[in-house]
Order: C-alpha cells, then sequence, then structure tokens
C-alpha cells in the first residue's frame, strides 16, 4: 500500500474482499497488509518469505462477480 497507510482500514478492505474467495476455495487467506517499503525492506521474515515463496497477482485484475 502507498502511504499514507492506514493499517486497519486496509485490513477491513481486504477482509471484504477475501471472504467470498475463501469460501469458494475453502482454503485460510490471513490478510497482512503492508506499506510497499515496509515490505520491499523486508523487515520482517514474513515479508522476505513472501517475497521468495509468494506468487505475484497483477493489481488491476477483478474477481469475478457471482
Amino acid at each position: 500500500m502507498h502511504p499514507p497507510f492506514d493499517y486497519f482500514d486496509e485490513l477491513r478492505c481486504i477482509i471484504d474482499v477475501l471472504y467470498p474467495v475463501q469460501l469458494e476455495f475453502d482454503r485460510l487467506i490471513s490478510a497482512k497488509p503492508a506499506g510497499v517499503d515496509e515490505f520491499d525492506r523486508g523487515r520482517i521474515q514474513l515479508y522476505r518469505n513472501a517475497k521468495r515463496e509468494g506468487v505475484a497477482c497483477e493489481p488491476h485484475l477483478k474477481l469475478r462477480q457471482k
């Protein structure tokens, strides 16, 4: 997320988007919003693991509408 970054506002938004996806695929997805700079710097191990093991997604892609 780019500044200004409000962790809890971003978390609420992400959870609203993830909930139907989790129901459809029966998988737990843990939302961990992070600022772009903080993620890029890899300040915590979670971010370093995500960069190494994660699957990149395109922010312009939209979820299917039901």
